[in-house]
């Protein structure tokens, strides 16, 4: 009995020793405790606790350099993916809570977009194209009122915000310039060419075609007033998205001072309207290559004649198509009704199966443009040469297609000069040619779109084939762009 209550109080006295060797401090487990809810250190935080992302709003109102480099590969990220530009829209978060942004905030946003853009691996500018909580601007020179003519979305009518930013790199070189090419189409007498010299010319027509007489090819052309070949125009946008065209009232700027000046450019195929030019129509929109058809339909006439062939012929090829509707100054409003009724119903039916969107502010245009790159949008807009109404919607959205070919010489991200030595593509060379010229003291001239590859001067290829199916090989002499000489193409 003795020895068992010893081996009792022996075994007392260990478990006393090992409690007070391995004993846990209260207080000490309290204060860590502590320090872990009021927000410690981060080494000794959990990962349930750690910071959370910055919001947009903060990283574009309140940018350090952690957000400037976010927003930096952001940027990169959404250029790479539009060949060279992209429109950026602020007003809601990614989550789409509000930003609830005012007009010092909406600046703060742009400077920071500046900032951004001025990275060198970017290079690019940034343009302010819509803002819902100020009168607006449009490229026609008049103001327009987000409570008068304009219809807000319905984040806009909730109340929110919303600024759209048009970021675009500048092109270091002739080579480098974005270019989108549009097929004007449409029945004859449907004011294609008197459009395209309203754009490209820069002044207004009298209502008797003086605005298209710039364009004629023929002697011919200018006394019917019908366009029988493919004629070719230009459009440049500045870094302010201001057309480039005509100096002064005498004197039309230069297709290469067009291209230097410019930072994007859209080559306008005038093709022709009366059905027995139908072929040379076929081969201009074929063999020209177009991204986009501009379908011309007057007010007054509806969709009549080759409207409907041409469209037709886009929808076979699969190239997107947007409408404009023109002559609407002289059109009664019941015809000009009926008209777009029958428009609407034709693109809506089973042969199309587009989606027809009224552009009538500044933001549907930015819209329209940058969901216009697939098969289902068709926008529509309604202009009068005579008065402007409508031009500088059209020439807004001109300068906001998306590019969808003609891609190749634009470098992606990070920015990077090339040199005249680094191989530009790992294709062949196929230059599709459309005309063929002598010029005295020069030689043959070859005229065309390049569909693959890449060529230089210098270069040895193969031309042809002949009519008996052979090719001879001859050097390339010389290379212009829009008339201005480069060094390379693709």
């Amino acid at each position: 009995m003795t020895d068992e209550l010893t081996a009792r109080v022996a075994g007392m006295d260990i478990a006393a020793d090992m409690a007070s060797k391995y004993a846990v401090d209260t207080s000490l487990f309290d204060a860590l405790v502590d320090k872990a809810s009021s927000g410690g250190d981060s080494e000794s935080a959990t990962p349930a606790a750690a910071e959370a992302p910055r919001a947009l709003k903060q990283r574009l109102l309140q940018p350090d350099d952690a957000d400037i480099a976010f927003l930096a590969d952001r940027l990169l990220q959404r250029l790479a993916e539009g060949h060279g530009e992209c429109m950026f829209e602020t007003g809601y978060e990614e989550g789409g809570a509000s930003m609830e942004l005012n007009d010092e905030d909406v600046i703060t946003v742009e400077a920071t977009l500046t900032r951004v853009a001025s990275d060198p691996r970017i290079d690019a500018f940034v343009q302010r194209l819509y803002d819902s909580g100020a009168a607006s601007t449009a490229s026609d020179g008049v103001t327009h009122a987000r409570a008068i003519g304009d219809k807000p979305s319905k984040k806009s009518a909730a109340g929110a915000r919303v600024a759209n930013f048009l970021v675009r790199r500048r092109p270091q070189r002739v080579e480098d310039m974005l270019e989108v090419r549009v097929a004007v189409v449409g029945n004859v007498d449907a004011g294609k060419s008197t459009m395209l010299g309203v754009l490209t010319q820069g002044g207004l027509d009298d209502g008797r075609g003086r605005a298209r007489l710039a364009l004629f090819r023929h002697k011919h052309e200018a006394d019917s007033g019908r366009t029988s070949s493919v004629g070719m125009e230009i459009l440049g946008f500045d870094k302010q998205g201001a057309a480039i065209r005509l100096t002064d009232k005498h004197r039309k700027v230069g297709w290469d001072t067009v291209c230097r000046q410019s930072s994007k450019i859209v080559s306008f195929l005038d093709l022709a309207g009366h059905e027995k030019y139908l072929k040379t129509t076929v081969f201009g929109m074929a063999g020209g290559s177009p991204n986009f058809v501009m379908l011309m339909v007057a007010a007054n006439a509806g969709l009549a004649g080759m409207a409907r062939e041409h469209l037709g012929l886009a929808l076979a090829l699969g190239i997107p198509v947007f409408v404009v509707v023109t002559k609407i100054d002289m059109c009664p409003p019941q015809v000009l009704d009926t008209t777009l009724k029958q428009l609407t119903k034709l693109l809506r039916s089973s042969g199309c199966r587009k989606l027809p969107v009224a552009v009538a502010d500044a933001r549907a245009a930015a819209l329209a443009a940058a969901r216009f790159g697939g098969q289902r949008v068709c926008p529509v807009f309604q202009v009068s040469n005579v008065t402007g109404e409508g031009v500088g919607l059209l020439q807004m959205f001109l300068n906001l297609l998306p590019l969808r070919a003609c891609t190749a010489t634009i470098p992606a991200s990070p920015r990077e000069p090339a040199s005249p030595e680094a191989p530009e593509s790992s294709e062949p060379l196929r230059f599709e040619i459309n005309e063929i010229f002598a010029v005295p003291y020069v030689g043959t001239v070859v005229s065309g779109v390049v569909a693959s590859g890449h060529v230089r001067v210098g270069d040895m290829v193969w031309l042809g084939p002949d009519s008996s199916g052979h090719f001879a090989s001859t050097q390339v002499r010389g290379i212009h762009r829009k008339r201005a000489e480069v060094a390379s193409g693709s």
